[in-house]
């Protein structure tokens, strides 16, 4: 099952359906992830963990960080349909990095230039 950059699955491991349809998803003490409705049809089954077979003892605890992450997901999804900047500052500061790449980079490939690197004005270059 893919993860996404910050380790958490995007979907349950028995169903696959995307953690941001789901409205309860759970975890094992073993940290895998999956709809509650699946994870307590498959301990009827078997008492051990769909993905790595160690027993669960039946707990399976509210996956607090996958709700967080949806809730997040979906207001950056509301903010970005409704035109507004990113409230968080992980996100303002990816912005940021962005601006001051692209005013970098208008700084180095100035047009009119026949290619290649220079040294942007007001002096000199730490590569140099």
């Amino acid at each position: 099952m893919a993860q996404e950059d910050d380790g958490l699955p995007f979907a349950c491991f028995i169903c696959r359906t995307n953690f941001l349809e789901v409205k309860d998803p759970v975890m094992t003490k073993c940290k895998h992830y999956y709809c509650e409705h699946c994870a307590l049809k498959h301990y009827q089954k078997d008492k051990t963990c769909f993905v790595c077979n160690e027993p669960t003892g039946g707990v399976f605890n509210v996956a607090r960080d996958i709700l967080a992450k949806t809730k997040a997901n979906a207001k950056a999804e509301a903010d970005k349909a409704a035109g507004k900047e990113p409230q968080d500052d992980g996100q303002r500061a990816t912005l940021q990095l962005r601006k001051d790449f692209e005013k970098d980079k208008s700084e180095i490939y100035a047009p009119g230039q026949s290619g290649g690197w220079s040294i942007p004005s007001g002096g000199r270059s730490n590569y140099l």
